[in-house]
């Protein structure tokens, strides 16, 4: 059976099958010349008007058939059921399969019940001698008799309803090749309805019909291909018999053809073709429409298939949400608040919110309760917005039950209750949501609503920790330390503070750092501890700032600086620390009055994030607590005036000065480790050391020079050369870092330059050995064994703090000593150590 956009099988099959048509049913059905059939319409208006009946049926099946009238199914219920309400049994019949299968209405089975139970009250009154009538015509071979006959032992048409003779009525028509016949007895063997269920029998039942062009038969036969159902599966066919009925105007075959052109089911993918099949639907007035229309506005707004389009995104989001989809609902509330594709409006933003939100969609849900909580752009309502987090938490949203539990847990727009904040952040948390598991982690450890379980506590916040949830992070390395909930582990305490350290925590840097300043379950490292300890103390850290001060005060980590441990003492004790408040009267008796008015000023415009680097103190202290207590030498490496001396040069000095220059040299950065140091000289810098160019090729017995200031320039003002050479490529104990030289060295020569003939610097003085200690050991005294850090480790030293440097030639000729000698003076300087 043909017909136009729907398939109006069961329509036709009333008008083509009743026998006992009257004579203008029998002229208008036969009639089919187009001015014949306007006429005609025109004369069944008149009757209808008149109040007959079957004029009211036939309009309807004008309509349904699109005969003489464009083809209007909403038009055929119309008329269907005027026709019906004046107790029509063939309207009533139609309408009853219009409802079933969603033509012209939406699907409804319980408005099909109705009108297929009034159709049967209807025939009641003529089915007995209707039937009689219609056997004899069946027994002398009217295929038409035998569908009817059928039709009515199916439905109970004034008969009791047996499916079993209905079967056996169609399979008589359909082995006489009634198209009908074949598709309803399909259908049956495909439900079982009357006959075993057999998708085989169904297929090929299917399969005639639609040979024959029967646009139901059609369509079945293409799902069953396309699901292997009955027939093996088969993508291709199931798109051409899908095309046919979708040519034809049918929207459920076009709705097909377009998701299986989206998802490149059995036709190459094309987003284009996909979008002609869906517009063609959605420009229509189906229930399948609106998904048509939601998929529309999702290609346009992608710009897939089609350009990119926010309007058109927007007005086909709108046609599907104004038909009741929920989704486009929800979209066409964002377009509308964004101003996407439409004029920003919140009011119509938060009504089409609220009609998905009433339709259960949970983010809709979540965005009005967002919407009300911070009164962004509507007026703020916090019990609103429970209300909505609710919803969405009923439906098992995690966000939304985090949300809620925290509303509980701060009596937020609801009266307080720990119990219930509890038990909606243990929902969230067994659904992993990472805060969920520390808040409940914390509840287990307070007793806030749950009892008191540091197991359960310890449980929940690694979870969360695993997650990377800092807070988690750093109370867990707490419950370590204290050994609460889990047996006492410094080790994994460090761990865990490390990790929120990291991520930026400034408790846990604080704690890590303590951990570092006294060997807590890690390597004592007091530059790894003042490092932490800053970066906590310039987050505006109490504990963190008292732990840099303290760094300064002793001069661990850092160079001592009671400038700068005073500005962090005071920060720590405005917060009111107590390590601040005790620190500072000790500091004041080292510090002039300017010293203490300055340190005051900078706390008191101190903003978070300043480590005050950039700052330059008033070093000189008071006169009467400072004197020089050794010397030493350093080297120039850089333009801008950075020196290389020994950390044991300037460790624990309160200033470090350079002979001859005015003002005090600031310790840039220390490795006691590998005992170098990197100072910044004030004044003017003149010439700088040029270093080995082949770094990392020293040779055993090569000759070397040393230029120092041994004995704090009391042999000579001018700096000592000392000649020697390299007599072991390692120094004690085997460090690679070291190499063993034979010039002699005296004190105030750490920090030293060893040169080599062409006048690079290959190496640093750093130490000889005790003659006392090791006589005492072997009963001699040693002769020149001194060591000094080699080029490769100075190198890396000056690389890792960005220092610019400089090389020699390697073409270079080696020199005299005299020459070298005037070289060196001028480029390195005497150290003194001033406390």
């Amino acid at each position: 059976m043909k017909l136009k956009p729907c398939l109006f099988v069961y329509m036709l099959l009333s008008i083509a099958l009743v026998s006992h048509a009257t004579a203008q049913e029998n002229e208008l059905i036969s009639t089919s010349s187009q001015p014949a059939s306007v006429s005609k319409l025109g004369i069944l208006l008149q009757k209808a008007n008149e109040g007959d009946v079957d004029a009211l049926y036939n309009i309807g099946a004008m309509y349904a058939s699109g005969e003489g009238v464009p083809q209007d199914a909403g038009k055929a219920v119309e008329w269907y059921q005027k026709a019906a309400e004046q107790g029509n049994a063939k309207a009533a019949s139609n309408l009853a399969f219009m409802y079933t299968l969603g033509i012209g209405v939406p699907k409804d089975s319980t408005r099909a019940a109705e009108w297929h139970g009034k159709a049967a009250a209807a025939y009641k009154k003529t089915t007995n001698a209707e039937l009689d009538s219609l056997q004899k015509e069946a027994n002398e071979g009217n295929v038409k008799a035998l569908v009817r006959i059928a039709e009515i032992y199916r439905w109970g048409y004034g008969i009791p309803k047996d499916v079993n003779k209905a079967a056996e009525w169609y399979q008589k028509a359909a082995e006489l090749g009634n198209a009908d016949a074949q598709h309803d007895l399909g259908r049956m063997f495909e439900t079982g309805e009357g006959v075993p269920q057999n998708s085989n029998k169904a297929a090929e039942w299917y399969q005639k019909a639609a040979a024959q062009g029967d646009d139901m038969a059609q369509l079945s036969i293409a799902r069953m291909y396309k699901d292997g159902d009955g027939v093996p599966r088969d993508s291709s066919k199931a798109e051409g018999w899908y095309r046919i009925v979708a040519e034809k105007g049918y929207v459920d075959a076009q709705f097909i053809l377009g998701q299986m052109y989206a998802t490149g089911e059995g036709v190459p993918q094309n987003s284009s073709k996909a979008a002609e099949w869906y517009l063609k639907v959605a420009e229509q007035d189906y229930p399948i429409s609106e998904s048509a229309q939601l998929f529309l506005g999702n290609m346009y707004w992608s710009g897939n298939g089609v350009p990119k389009d926010s309007n058109k995104a927007a007005k086909w989001f709108q046609k599907a949400a104004e038909r009741g989809n929920a989704d486009a609902q929800y979209i066409t509330g964002q377009s509308y608040e964004l101003g996407t594709g439409v004029p920003k409006d919140i009011n119509k933003a938060v009504a089409w919110y609220q009609k998905a939100a009433e339709h259960g969609i949970v983010d809709a849900q979540i965005r009005l309760g967002d919407m009300y909580f911070s009164g962004s752009d509507i007026s703020k309502d916090h019990t609103k917005a429970f209300e909505w987090y609710q919803k969405a938490s009923e439906q098992g949203n995690v966000v939304a039950q985090y949300i809620l539990g925290g509303m509980y847990f701060l009596g937020d727009g609801v009266t307080k209750d720990n119990v219930k904040a509890a038990g909606w952040y243990q929902k969230s948390a067994e659904q992993g949501n990472a805060d969920a598991q520390y808040m409940i982690g914390l509840m287990y450890k307070d007793g806030a609503g749950v009892s008191v379980d540091n197991i359960k506590a310890v449980e929940w916040l690694q979870k969360a920790a695993e997650q990377g949830e800092v807070h988690a992070q750093a109370d867990l390395g707490v419950m370590y330390m204290k050994g609460e909930g889990v047996a006492r582990d410094d080790g994994k305490s460090v761990e865990w503070y490390l990790k929120a350290a990291e991520q930026g925590n400034a408790f846990a840097q604080t704690m890590i750092a303590t951990d570092y300043a006294n060997g807590y379950g890690t390597t004592k490292d007091d530059i790894k501890a003042a490092a932490w300890y800053r970066k906590a103390a310039i987050q505006g850290e109490a504990l963190g700032q008292a732990g840099l001060g303290g760094m300064y005060m002793e001069g661990r980590g850092v160079s001592k600086d009671y400038m700068r441990a005073y500005v962090w003492f005071l920060l720590s004790a405005a917060q009111g620390d107590v390590t601040g408040k005790q620190n500072l009267n000790s500091l004041e008796t080292y510090l002039t009055h300017e010293q203490i008015a300055e340190g005051q000023r900078l706390a008191s415009n101190w903003k978070k994030g300043d480590a005050l680097d950039g700052v330059i103190f008033v070093t000189a202290l008071k006169s009467a607590s400072l004197k020089k207590a050794f010397t030493g030498t350093a080297f120039i490496v850089s333009r801008d005036g950075k020196a290389i001396t020994n950390d044991h040069v300037i460790h624990n000095c309160t200033e470090v000065k350079i002979a001859g220059r005015d003002g005090v040299a600031k310790v840039v950065t220390s490795d006691n480790v590998n005992d170098l140091a990197l100072l910044q000289l004030s004044g003017k810098v003149n010439a700088v050391a040029s270093l080995n160019p082949n770094i990392g090729k020293l040779r055993q017995g090569e000759d070397v020079l040393v230029f120092g200031y041994p004995l704090g320039s009391l042999l000579s003002s001018g700096g000592n050369l000392t000649p020697g050479m390299i007599s072991a490529m390692t120094g004690l104990g085997n460090n690679s870092n070291q190499i063993q030289i034979t010039a002699p060295i005296q004190p105030g020569s750490s920090g030293s330059p060893v040169i080599d003939k062409k006048g690079n610097v290959i190496a640093v003085v750093s130490m000889k050995l005790d003659d006392a200690i090791i006589a005492s050991f072997t009963g001699s005294i040693p002769q020149n064994v001194n060591f000094a850090i080699n080029d490769q480790t100075l190198k890396t030293f000056l690389e890792a703090n960005k220092v610019p440097y400089k090389t020699g030639s390697k073409s270079a000729q080696e020199k005299h000593n005299a020459d070298i000698a005037e070289e060196a003076s001028k480029w390195t300087v005497l150290v003194e150590c001033w406390k």
